[in-house]
């Protein structure tokens, strides 16, 4: 059994998932960015060297959610919503978001009420939404 991995600097008294991994010299502002984390996945999020994941910045991941973001990336507020995969390259920079106005970073297929496959454009008819 391993010890659980907390943030020296965290005010969330949780302990980081352990199928995480941060790259050496990047920031986590809290351990609070997985409050929705269910990620059962070997590695569900692996996070590059030199990145920081600043506040308000959450991962919603399902089961079998995964996402990776690369090296030297700066995010600050998304919200990562997925069941699949989502990917963030190198050097991507400034997700941010202003006024609260930011919209959730999601895979591109949902699985509608009915249980079939849609895209996020059709799920809206399906759905009724």
């Amino acid at each position: 059994m391993t010890t659980p991995r907390c943030l020296v600097h965290d005010w969330f008294p949780r302990p980081l998932p352990a199928n995480i991994v941060i790259g050496e010299r990047s920031w986590l502002h809290s351990a609070y960015a997985f409050l929705h984390y269910r990620s059962a996945r070997r590695c569900g999020l692996r996070i590059g060297h030199d990145t920081g994941i600043y506040d308000g910045s959450l991962f919603d991941l399902g089961p079998d959610g995964e996402v990776q973001v690369g090296d030297f990336c700066t995010l600050v507020g998304p919200i990562i919503t997925t069941n699949g995969q989502v990917s963030i390259g190198n050097y991507s920079g400034r997700w941010r978001c202003r006024r609260r106005r930011c919209a959730p970073i999601r895979d591109c297929r949902r699985q509608s009420r009915s249980g079939d496959w849609v895209s996020l454009f059709n799920e809206r008819q399906v759905l009724g939404k």
